[in-house]
Parts: structure tokens; sequence; C-alpha cells
């Protein structure tokens, strides 16, 4: 092999790296357009105990696109609830929920659930989302109820070792989680985006009883978010089944 021909190999093979690795994400030295962007975090954000977090940054990715297209994200996250509740006494009230909601946005909007491409295909066009294109990544509701019927019951008293009508007990827990969701964005405008990913983590206790206690923590983990440039065909539809 000449001189010159190992010169143009080397230039093709430099080519295809076109990012170097900087904690846990990868960063592009420059802008290609039409590409696949990456962001990656290990940093752990949470709130407990009736406090919270809204549309706070998990992720951000800067992508470039040449022409109109279509975009394919994905997001992968740990996501935790955790309830504690401690009761002393025969009469019980305790209640705590925790959850994270996460949702894109695309240039300032968030990106919509359901859309639709038709031409002429404009990217000025597609909607914005709004509340409800957040997606529930992690929830859970619980709740203790303990009451007694009877003041003078008491528990394993020797005269009435089984007493009844003393006592009830009622739990519940409602658990709701998705670890991945993918997002579509039709229609993508040529030019520089900025897609930011970003969640609502909340906490709140319920009426308690006093001289008892409802903890409650919710969290995001690990977690990636993947942007990836297609082409899809001019009609797309993403709706409901059966939506014509």
């Amino acid at each position: 092999m000449s001189t010159k021909r190992k010169l143009i190999a080397l230039a093709c093979a430099g080519a295809v790296v076109p990012a170097v690795i900087v904690g846990s994400s990868a960063i592009a030295t420059h802008a290609p357009a039409d590409k696949a962007v990456a962001s990656g975090s290990k940093i752990e954000v949470f709130s407990e105990n009736g406090a919270s977090q809204a549309g706070v940054e998990l992720n951000r990715v800067l992508l470039k696109t040449s022409k109109t297209t279509d975009l394919m994200m994905h997001v992968t996250a740990e996501c935790e609830v955790f309830t504690e509740h401690t009761r002393d006494g025969k009469q019980t009230v305790n209640e705590a929920e925790g959850s994270v909601r996460m949702w894109l946005e695309f240039d300032g909007k968030i990106v919509p659930i359901q859309s639709a491409s038709n031409p002429p295909q404009d990217p000025a066009a597609q909607p914005a989302g709004d509340e409800s294109d957040k997606v529930t990544f992690c929830r859970r509701h619980e709740g203790f109820n303990r009451t007694d019927n009877n003041v003078l019951c008491v528990e394993g008293n020797i005269l009435n070792p089984n007493p009844q009508n003393c006592e009830f007990e009622t739990w519940f827990q409602r658990v709701k989680t998705a670890n991945a969701f993918n997002w579509v964005r039709l229609n993508t405008g040529s030019g520089d985006h900025t897609i930011v990913l970003k969640a609502d983590v909340v906490t709140a206790t319920g009426a308690t009883t006093p001289g008892e206690v409802s903890n409650v923590r919710a969290a995001v983990g690990n977690r990636t978010l993947i942007v990836e440039p297609t082409k899809m065909s001019n009609d797309t539809i993403i709706a409901p089944v059966g939506t014509s």
C-alpha cells in the first residue's frame, strides 16, 4: 500500500469515531448531522417526606439535523419509592405516597406521545405535549388504618383472651412502574436541537395519628437517554389502536 493510500485509510478509520468519553456521557467533539446521540448519568435525584422536585433536569443531548427527519428517543432509568410506617396504639392512621414522572422536551416543548405526520411535512406544525404526556416511571401509594370499636378493649386480657369487635385493620398499597419508555418526534426540522429529559419527583404523607410516623422517599438513579434519527413514512400516525 502506498503512503497516500495509508493516509486515506487512517482518515476514514478516524472518521467513524466522532466522540470522546468523558465521565458517563458521550460528548461529540463536533456536531455531525443526522447521527445518534446519547447521555447517561449516575447522579441520584430524590425527594422525601412531603418534599418535591418539579421539572428537574436529568439528562440533556444536543443534536444536529441536516433536513426534515424523525427521531426515536429511548429513556431507561432506575426508579425507587420507599415507604415506612411506625405505629403504637389501637387507633392508627398512616399514609404515604411517592412518584416519579418523566418526559422529554424538544427545543423547549414537551414531546407528545401521540402525533401524526401528513404531507406536506411542516416541522413548525408539530404540536407540543402537555401534562398527559408525562410518563409514570414509578409510583406507590400506601396506607394503613387501624381502628378500635371498643375503647375499653385490651389485647391479651386474661379475662377475655379473644375479644370481639375490638380492632379492625385495613392495608392498601398501589404500585405503578416503568423502567423504560420510547418517544417519537415526527418532522424534526433541520438545524441544531436540544433534547432534555425532565422529571417530577414527588412525595407526600397523609393524615397521621399523633404519635405515629410515616416516612416516604422517591428517587431516580442511573439512567440513559438515546436519540436516533430515522425516516418514517409520510403519513405516520402514532395513536391508539383502531384510530384511522
